[in-house]
């Protein structure tokens, strides 16, 4: 029902001559149907799907678009973890309630560095975008400093953000994540920061729609205790999250779950944002006590 709401709102801008285009990951959209794409194809809309399976390159197919992005005129955005699915909208007359997950909007050049980063993902999938479809600038908005970083296979991009955040944190450094496994470096560099004295928590759902991970999670329950770390599990539905507060000043938000899929294997888009006003408001909306 959600993916329809989205496909006539898509369908009727593209009827207007709005030019929409949607790029899906094939194996994260593998149970949408035909007619879905075939809608959206006949009003108008260019669909192409992401790494579809090929027999002469088998192992490709672990290499995923895991990007959640809506772009407007290269200058309006919103990334974060939120797929289009009923889950995220969840069923008030049934009494089922949507999963917790957080995205922001962006306005102004930021937006512009992603509708870059979309525009290379696209070439990928086919041909390239036409030139005149590029947006060459986009004025100053705001007076928050935005950081996009574009994840790409064995480019650790995000991974070694996340460890720059940690390092740099001072009294607290508070994460939330969906599946986390974290690597072994990140893993030091987060234990390092609780001995030097930050406050370093982390908040996991209680419940998963991919149960072995939170199992795997679980098992390192113990090494992040011992090394003085706290750890919480959300005990609503599933948190689809991924994202991390620096001493009340930093905010990433994005796709990137902490385990290695995520931070060496997907395409993946996160942004660092730093400002007072959002990374307190993130605080109070996840306070962990």
């Amino acid at each position: 029902r959600t993916g329809w709401r989205f496909a006539e709102a898509l369908a009727e801008r593209a009827r207007a001559g709005v030019s929409v285009r949607v790029l899906y990951d094939w194996f994260g959209s593998i149970a949408t149907g035909r007619k879905f794409w075939r809608y959206l194809r006949d009003a108008g809309c260019e669909v192409r799907a992401f790494n579809p399976p090929n027999p002469f390159h088998p192992i490709a197919l672990f290499s995923r678009d895991h990007r959640k992005l809506v772009l407007a005129d290269g200058s309006f955005s919103v990334v974060g973890g939120l797929c289009i699915a009923d889950e995220w909208a969840g069923d008030p007359e049934r009494g089922i309630p949507p999963w917790r997950d957080t995205a922001v909007l962006i306005e102004g050049p930021a937006s512009l560095a992603l509708d870059v980063a979309f525009a290379k993902v696209w070439g990928l999938a086919g041909s390239p975008l036409p030139v005149e479809d590029r947006i060459a600038e986009v004025p100053a908005c705001g007076d928050a400093a935005i950081r996009i970083v574009v994840g790409e296979p064995g480019r650790e991009r995000a991974s070694r953000v996340l460890e720059y955040l940690t390092a740099g944190a001072r009294k607290r450094l508070w994460i939330v994540d969906a599946y986390l496994v974290p690597p072994a470096r990140l893993f030091e560099v987060m234990a390092l920061a609780e001995q030097d004295g930050v406050d370093v928590r982390l908040l996991v759902p209680g419940s998963s729609d991919v149960p072995v991970i939170r199992n795997i999670t679980r098992l390192g329950y113990r090494d992040i205790l011992r090394a003085g770390m706290r750890i919480f599990e959300w005990d609503g539905p599933m948190i689809h999250a991924k994202t991390m507060v620096s001493d009340a000043r930093w905010a990433r938000i994005g796709t990137s779950n902490i385990n290695l899929q995520s931070l060496v294997g997907n395409y993946e888009l996160d942004v660092v944002i730093e400002d007072v006003e959002l990374a307190r408001a993130m605080v109070c909306d996840y306070g962990m006590s």
